[in-house]
């Protein structure tokens, strides 16, 4: 099977309405080593546990430090959720897919929180091949809860600020020298 086939299929299977991804357990674990989460708002197969609160509803209060890894299919209505509870000093570390070009990113994630990329090809737990699409922490922690650290389950995490990325002294020495036709 073709990449381009293969890509496909797993993003229809992510836009599917049951469909459970499980985060690395050596990610999740370096993760939760530095932020000690207390709370999952939507967890694996809350969708079809009755005794699982909808993380989503209104009602639903989120805990003091919360990881999220949503359903792909509805981000924005669980970074908007991640958000408002931020808003009420309780703090997030969401997984997920970067989408810098779509208007819910641009309105609540731009100059509302801070994005660590994942460096490397994300593989979730239970697949064989990598995710098609690049992944991102998106941290929204007014309160200043969380210290992340600067490798997950082997993947390297880059804040994108200009102080905390390693300089590779010869690529930017190249550019330098060869500035952009206009």
């Amino acid at each position: 099977m073709s990449t381009r086939h293969l890509t496909k299929r797993i993003l229809r299977e992510l836009r599917q309405e049951n469909v459970d991804i499980e985060t690395p357990d050596d990610f999740y674990r370096d993760l939760h080593a530095a932020c000690d989460f207390d709370h999952d708002p939507c967890p694996l197969g809350g969708k079809n546990n009755p005794a699982v609160q909808d993380g989503l509803d209104p009602v639903t209060v989120w805990g003091q430090r919360n990881f999220v890894n949503p359903p792909f299919k509805n981000n924005d209505k669980w970074i908007a959720k991640a958000r408002a509870e931020d808003h009420h000093g309780r703090s997030s570390v969401m997984l997920l897919p970067i989408r810098s070009t779509t208007r819910y990113w641009q309105d609540l994630v731009m100059n509302h929180a801070d994005v660590y990329f994942v460096v490397g090809k994300f593989k979730f737990k239970g697949y064989t091949n990598s995710f098609p699409v690049p992944m991102c922490l998106v941290v929204f922690d007014s309160a200043a809860q969380f210290n992340l650290p600067a490798a997950a389950g082997g993947y390297p995490l880059w804040s994108g600020r200009r102080t905390s990325r390693p300089t590779r002294s010869s690529t930017y020495g190249v550019a330098a020298k060869h500035p952009r036709r206009r």
